[in-house]
């Protein structure tokens, strides 16, 4: 029984989008509206956004059909985007040592920072 919860990617997507409303919820009390608020908030937006794509799939065969397909080509695409976010860090590692200076001024003098322009020069 534990196996076939584990193996279900649906239970993953339910866990991570109820346990981060909570998160968000107690994150915006305590630190109140900051940048690590926002970048968790629009995650947690867009587990519960696959939720209600789980949702869809109850209404009638055409959408339970379209979603079942979307869900499909994701799960075809993992090992594209696994090499992808690889070389997406091997292009933002090098800036970051290419562009390292002690320049207060840079706005490339942290890896994070770094990383933020070269997902944005990717796309």
């Amino acid at each position: 029984l534990a196996a076939n919860w584990f193996g279900d990617y649906n239970n993953y997507i339910d866990v991570s989008s109820t346990s981060g409303a909570f998160i968000v919820i107690i994150w915006h009390w305590w630190y109140g509206n900051s940048d690590t608020f926002k970048k968790i908030t629009s995650i947690v937006s867009i587990l519960v956004w696959f939720k209600v794509l789980g949702f869809l799939k109850s209404f009638s065969q055409p959408i339970a059909t379209f979603v079942l397909m979307i869900n499909q080509v994701i799960l075809d695409l993992r090992s594209f985007l696994v090499v992808l976010l690889v070389v997406t860090l091997m292009f933002g590692h090098a800036f970051y040592v290419l562009l390292s200076d002690d320049d207060p001024e840079n706005p490339f003098k942290s890896f994070g920072l770094r990383m933020n322009q070269t997902e944005g020069e990717t796309l």
